[in-house]
């Protein structure tokens, strides 16, 4: 895209009407100088359309949010003509500063120059600093040209993991505790045996072929492994940007999230995960594989949920069996939220209540909760005190 100061064209055409009704070599002269000026400055914005080449580079291609990298952009002016004014447009440069409308170079002919960045990554997903935009001006400012490089370099930046392993609240291990070592999982695939069907039954478990033969509903029983099991319940709604403008506060549940589940896998507990997003999505991760697929997920999937939290859990209820471990990792604990908690826990369950948001709506059924023995932690107090404890850990390994 090239775009024409239609003033000096407008100067050319009056000199050239001037010069063919005057005559003279005077009006001429002035007319042919402004016609190579035209000329001299078209000829170098093609130049510099086609030989201004622009490079990233960063050493590695993974990262976690929160990482601090050092990025490097060179512009080099392959031309034998000086490129006086060139913006620089970007997703580093505006990573770099969301408030710089572009960087603003000079370069000589066939030189170049490196551009240094030290870019925080607040959040999590895919960048590609390699789709930058050129704005390109001639010695005289007579032609202006966009140019656009869309390269491919794409860097992802996976959620921060924390180490819960090390962490202990008021002397216990917070998660481990939670979990009954008793618990079992159900075996799918081995039947125990057949029983009458009871209001509130999984439709699924009805044996039709049985049930058909007795004309009266049989539902089945299946066997049990023994094994420890944890349920997630993530609220990934649209609102949870309205806590903070730049979206920290979303990241920061994603990080705990993603550090909880890694924890599980750590100790070798197999964790179930329910996330309210847009596309209703669910987990099972039980290794290494399993966890790297969830972060995979993370990475490109931004909260975008429409639907109500406390009715998704209701929904998804009924997958999870009673007297479980669930932890909802939430922004908000609304009215109904902290409703559903109290009939989920008057049933058996051993609910964990992890939130963002410090509002007086949430801080209000909080206490509620505390009031009949649920547990609820604000994740950036959590957040604070385990990067406190790893760093006092690292100081005394240094020591």
């Amino acid at each position: 895209m090239i775009k024409i100061d239609i003033k000096f064209v407008i100067l050319l055409i009056v000199s050239f009407i001037f010069a063919y009704a005057q005559g003279g070599n005077l009006p001429y002269t002035i007319f042919y100088l402004l016609l190579i000026t035209f000329i001299f400055a078209f000829i170098s914005i093609m130049m510099h359309k086609f030989l201004i080449k622009v490079q990233v580079d960063i050493g590695e291609k993974i990262y976690n949010s929160g990482d601090d990298v050092n990025i490097s952009m060179n512009i080099s002016n392959r031309s034998i003509l000086p490129a006086a004014y060139v913006i620089i447009k970007g997703e580093l440069v505006s990573i770099y500063n969301s408030k710089f409308k572009g960087e603003v170079i000079s370069l000589n002919a066939n030189d170049y120059e490196v551009l240094d960045y030290n870019i925080n990554f607040k959040k999590r997903g895919i960048y590609n600093f390699g789709k930058t935009q050129l704005i390109m001006r001639d010695l005289f400012s007579i032609f202006c040209i966009t140019k656009n490089v869309n390269d491919e370099f794409l860097i992802k930046v996976y959620p921060k993991i924390y180490p819960l392993e090390t962490f202990s609240l008021r002397g216990r291990d917070l998660f481990k505790s939670s979990l009954n070592n008793s618990s079992s999982i159900e075996d799918m695939y081995s039947i125990k045996d057949m029983r009458r069907y009871r209001d509130g039954d999984n439709l699924k478990r009805i044996n039709w072929k049985v049930s058909a033969k007795c004309n009266e509903l049989f539902v089945k029983n299946f066997d049990t492994v023994s094994g420890q099991e944890f349920n997630i319940f993530l609220d990934m709604s649209m609102g949870n940007y309205e806590m903070d403008s730049e979206g920290i506060l979303e990241e920061n549940m994603i990080d705990f999230c993603s550090s909880v589940v890694n924890n599980m896998v750590n100790k070798n507990i197999r964790t179930k995960l329910f996330i309210d997003c847009q596309k209703f999505s669910e987990f099972i991760v039980e290794d290494k594989e399993g966890f790297q697929n969830l972060l995979e997920f993370f990475v490109e999937q931004k909260s975008d949920g429409g639907f109500e939290f406390s009715k998704f859990i209701n929904f998804n209820i009924c997958k999870v069996p009673a007297t479980s471990t669930i932890c909802i990792i939430t922004g908000k604990i609304k009215k109904s939220l902290s409703d559903l908690i109290s009939i989920m826990a008057d049933k058996g369950y051993s609910v964990m209540v992890f939130y963002i948001d410090i509002n007086s709506e949430t801080l209000i059924n909080r206490d509620y909760l505390n009031r009949i023995s649920v547990e609820c932690f604000n994740i950036c107090d959590m957040i604070k005190c385990i990067e406190k404890t790893s760093s006092d850990k690292d100081k005394e390994d240094i020591l």
